[in-house]
């Protein structure tokens, strides 16, 4: 039953709370009041066009359909090519394989995230055994030791000891406001390697991503955090000024 409920939930997406026209209905999942994914028609979201592909949690690519491209507003703004989620699994899988090192293979699947939910959760779903070890453990380490030079795009709440008094502010800016399930991390310790400061929100990313991918946990409901509150590591590569990590990130990393 958990296997079925997992396909049914990565294979049409979720529709997104508070972000739902009743224009066109779509197949698919709707949000329960308990924060899962219950069978139902999926609503046309309130983003068009070029919105829906830059939304990971909408886009399904080169899976979306003829009839879902004309009502969402991206026909032509996609090459005129139809392939299943099927199909896409596979050639992910090429690429994966096409990789020189787990490393490589975690940047891949944190792009894809990025970009395809749905098929990175079902990438996740039928490749479990041969991805977790990339996902989480051992190579999600290496992830946050090289956290400066990955970062692409941000995941989660950074909450710093500096914010003292603005805590609530912060959590009020995460979009979501119906959070189900929150995983935390004061960065130290991470698999033995030491504190790692803000760069261990690789930690929460990654479980609740397997979260997801083993339990079927609708991932807008998951919030990652770090709690970074200092450290007297004096390994270079770690920062707890996040303006510095930031800044270090996006001249290097992007």
């Amino acid at each position: 039953m958990l296997a079925k409920s997992v396909s049914r939930y990565i294979s049409t997406g979720v529709a997104v709370s508070g972000m739902l026209r009743p224009r066109v209905q779509l197949s698919g999942f709707s949000s329960s009041s308990t924060g899962g994914a219950t069978p139902g028609p999926l609503s046309v979201p309130e983003k068009h066009g070029m919105d829906i592909i830059r939304d990971p949690s909408l886009n399904k690519g080169m899976a979306t359909t003829l009839k879902e491209r004309q009502s969402l507003g991206i026909h032509g703004l996609l090459p005129p090519n139809f392939i299943t989620q099927d199909d896409q699994v596979e050639r992910c899988m090429r690429h994966l394989s096409a990789k020189p090192n787990d490393l490589e293979k975690y940047i891949y699947l944190c792009s894809l995230q990025d970009r395809n939910e749905r098929l990175f959760f079902r990438l996740l779903k039928d490749h479990l055994e041969e991805l977790m070890p990339i996902i989480y453990t051992p190579t999600v380490g290496l992830a946050c030791q090289k956290y400066g030079l990955l970062f692409r795009r941000p995941r989660g709440l950074f909450i710093t000891i500096h914010d003292k008094g603005h805590i609530y502010d912060i959590l009020k800016n995460w979009p979501v406001k119906n959070v189900k399930a929150v995983c935390f991390t004061d960065g130290e310790r991470i698999l033995g390697l030491g504190d790692q400061g803000c760069q261990g929100m690789g930690i929460p990313v990654g479980k609740l991503a397997l979260y997801t991918g083993c339990a079927a946990i609708n991932p807008q409901y998951c919030l990652p955090v770090t709690l970074d509150v200092g450290t007297n590591n004096q390994v270079p590569a770690v920062s707890v000024d996040m303006s510095c990590l930031l800044e270090f990130s996006f001249s290097e990393g992007v």
